[in-house]
């Protein structure tokens, strides 16, 4: 597209447009904030700020604390990402999220997770065994790395294979 010389320098130091990013990610996003349609115009005092400044403008990069990854990434066997949206699309490729050693993270990422589940599915349906107390947890646990993609994973697989489990009644 085109390059707007405002290109939204007002939020240069707002703490709600600071994220961390890895440096690869940050190199390749560089300046760059695609939008759809008009960008929104700078404010004109600086008390005035744009509210969900991504959201006002048709912003196309997602926003990992407003958007949830699921609805727009697909993560593939292969550990490669593709979408299901516009905005999915332009995030990946303006980030490179296909770069090689992040599909090669998400491939490592995903035979973790498929022998936690074997292991967890394993010991519900072994009569000699139960699973760990945390190992639904584990599974599920939101602070471990490709959480999304682990997400995805595993509620395909459960839907996939499902198990009765039987609880006790105190």
């Amino acid at each position: 597209g085109s390059f707007d010389l405002d290109h939204y320098w007002w939020l240069a130091y707002e703490w709600t447009n600071l994220y961390p990013s890895c440096t690869e990610c940050a190199s390749l996003k560089g300046l760059r904030f695609p939008v759809e349609g008009e960008r929104a115009k700078p404010p004109r005092s600086s008390s005035s700020k744009i509210k969900g400044f991504g959201r006002v403008d048709n912003g196309l990069l997602l926003d990992p604390c407003a958007d949830d990854p699921e609805q727009h990434l697909l993560f593939l066997d292969d550990g490669q990402v593709a979408s299901t949206t516009d905005r999915g699309r332009v995030t990946f490729e303006v980030l490179g999220l296909n770069r090689p050693a992040l599909i090669e993270a998400r491939r490592a990422a995903l035979e973790t997770v498929r022998a936690e589940w074997d292991e967890v599915v394993g010991a519900i349906a072994s009569p000699k065994q139960s699973p760990s107390a945390g190992a639904f947890e584990i599974l599920f646990d939101v602070t471990r790395p490709f959480a999304a993609l682990r997400r995805q994973f595993l509620n395909e697989w459960g839907s996939e294979r499902p198990t009765r489990v039987m609880v006790d009644s105190f």
